[in-house]
């Protein structure tokens, strides 16, 4: 391990440095701390503050059913998703567990009657009792698969919500949650309770197609739903399936989403449903591959292949889409090393004559080709959906198989021909990162209509901790760098609202550019800038300038030389106006960034 530097921030005597349980990464480890004593910094406010925080108990032996974070947050202006942690530290593994949530009256929750797994949040009842509301809820599972589910999907959704304008006496300022096992009260965590207003958009996304990764069902049971999808600066719905052909109220959606003037976007999953359908056939798996394992053999082209593509035409024609979105997981380095020896393949090579290598990526892309038949098929008249395949990104190295990388799905095979978006992924917390991967493309492409990617929501898309700043930071550089909307994986990655704070406060600063970020190229601005990480669009007599002071431990600035004299320059975060001058200097503070819209003397 490489030997590297931790600022506390802080006087301690002791440090103990936490990561959370492994699930297929290794956690950090080292054979040897050394903690050095520094004087307190001066004028430093923050020095310290890890001690104003809510205390963790580190080493309980409990099982703990609360938010990840040391606070709870409760929105006043619109319903949106809070979900739970399991910090199951218990040695019994056994009983019936309930848990309840203990808020003041002025915080209502709205039962949805829906959570994923089904069964692991159920609605009991609501006490009140001296200007408190507890609501009890039970699992319909045994100890331990509830705790598997919980924290493989986490627990929820739970809507709790306020009136606008709410204002509670100090005392009540916090929210308790309780777990009982076998009735009997077993953990309280006690967090401070936190009411919050979301940033409102004044305007529906039109030409840029925001959208968050959710399952239909969540969409059924999200109370005010589309009106709320609206005030945050969404633009499309997202439809699982052909799942939501069998949901219950999924019709009435759609006609709803479609009338309010939101795009209807398929997310469908081809492969998955044939494997879910026909769990250990080995016919459409790849010669000699484990029944067990996820795959499907791209030389294939039987009858289940054929129920695949007529599912494909099914769902259009029932519930036309404005784009839909493939997901096929099913060639990576463990299936594309069956695909080598597998006899079809290799007799399907040969007909083609192709070394392995070219073989393994052109089948893939032939095999998704036909997917465009099957959607042609279905549209009975209604307009072509722009097609696009889950993680596409021919820019980037593919997977490696025991040839080397292959471009995943085919590469420049699939796209452009049979597909019209690309759909990269970015499920980091750098956003320099995420500016590498969507300037490559855009750089390339041109054109953002073309690129859609999937960015990490919350939490991140596993198991890191909250990075709520981060998301707002992500999806200003996809934008900025040539995306024209974004996918959130996953939905429950979403922990509570102060992620949809960050969500729509990146929204509202882009949503009145959104025809100029469809159209403006990447530019050059000459100046001195560091470290701090630099992007600008820039078309007439308009600049969109963002300077990323991303994980920054102490502000810093940087100075441009603008080519012309500016009329207006405004700080599109504050919405303050700056002393216009051609030279433009902007300080960052520690972890924030600048967004800087410049208007050009005519």
């Amino acid at each position: 391990m490489y030997p590297f530097e931790l600022n506390i921030g802080a006087d301690a005597r002791y440090v103990v440095i936490r990561s959370p349980k492994p699930t297929f990464w290794v956690t950090m480890a080292c054979d040897e701390l050394a903690v050095i004593r520094e004087e307190k910094p001066e004028n430093v406010p923050d020095y310290n503050a890890a001690y104003r925080k809510t205390p963790e108990d580190l080493f309980h032996k409990e099982l703990r059913i609360r938010p990840r974070m040391d606070a709870f947050y409760v929105p006043d202006n619109m319903p949106v998703p809070n979900f739970f942690i399991i910090d199951d530290r218990n040695p019994v593994k056994k009983g019936k567990i309930t848990y309840a949530v203990d808020l003041p009256d002025a915080v209502r929750y709205t039962d949805d009657e829906r959570s994923y797994p089904r069964g692991v949040r159920t609605y009991v009842k609501t006490e009140k009792a001296d200007g408190r509301t507890k609501v009890y809820f039970k699992t319909t599972f045994p100890y331990e698969r509830f705790i598997s589910l919980c924290k493989a999907f986490k627990l929820g959704p739970f809507y709790f919500k306020t009136e606008p304008g709410t204002k509670l006496a100090e005392k009540d300022r916090y929210a308790e949650f309780t777990t009982y096992i076998d009735g009997k009260k077993h953990s309280v965590t006690r967090l401070p309770l936190k009411i919050i207003s979301i940033p409102e958009t004044d305007r529906q996304s039109k030409l840029l197609g925001a959208l968050i990764d959710y399952r239909t069902d969540y969409a059924l049971g999200w109370p005010d739903f589309l009106n709320t999808q609206k005030r945050l600066g969404m633009g499309e719905i997202l439809f699982l399936m052909p799942m939501t052909l069998k949901a219950q109220g999924a019709k009435e959606l759609y006609e709803a989403a479609k009338k309010a003037g939101f795009r209807i976007r398929h997310f469908t999953v081809p492969t998955i449903v044939i494997n879910n359908k026909y769990k250990n056939l080995p016919d459409y798996r790849c010669v000699g591959m484990p029944k067990n394992m996820f795959g499907f053999c791209p030389s294939y082209r039987g009858k289940y292949y054929q129920e695949m593509l007529d599912m494909i035409t099914e769902t259009v024609r029932e519930f036309p889409p404005d784009y839909i979105t493939f997901e096929d997981e099913c060639w990576q380095p463990a299936q594309m090393n069956h695909s080598l020896d597998c006899s079809r393949c290799q007799e399907y090579r040969k007909q083609k004559g192709m070394d392995e290598k070219r073989f393994i990526q052109w089948v893939q892309a032939d095999f998704l080709s036909h997917y465009k038949e099957a959607v042609i098929k279905g549209l009975n008249g209604h307009k072509y959906p722009p097609i696009s395949h889950y993680v596409l990104n021919p820019f980037a190295p593919g997977y490696a198989c025991r040839l080397g990388s292959v471009p995943h799905l085919g590469g420049f095979d699939l796209f452009p021909k049979y597909a019209d978006q690309l759909h990269m992924s970015y499920y980091g917390r750098d956003p320099r990162q995420m500016q590498a991967v969507m300037r490559k493309a855009f750089s390339a492409l041109k054109d953002p209509r073309q690129l859609m990617p999937f960015l990490t929501g919350g939490s991140g898309s596993y198991t890191e901790g909250a990075m709520y700043q981060t998301t707002e930071h992500l999806i200003l550089e996809a934008f900025m760098n040539g995306a024209s909307g974004f996918e959130l994986y996953a939905f429950h990655s979403l922990e509570s609202p102060l992620d949809y704070t960050y969500i729509a406060n990146a929204m509202k600063q882009l949503l009145p550019f959104e025809e100029f970020l469809l159209k403006a190229p990447l530019v050059e601005v000459p100046g001195k800038s560091g470290k701090l990480a630099v992007t600008a669009r820039g078309m007439g007599d308009d600049l969109l300038l963002l300077v990323g002071n991303y994980g920054g431990l102490i502000p810093a600035e940087a100075e441009f030389q603008l080519p012309r004299k500016p009329a207006a320059v405004t700080d599109l975060t504050t919405g303050k106006e700056i002393v216009p001058a051609q030279t433009l200097k902007l300080a960052a503070d520690k972890n924030s960034y600048r967004f800087i819209h410049v208007k050009y003397a005519k």
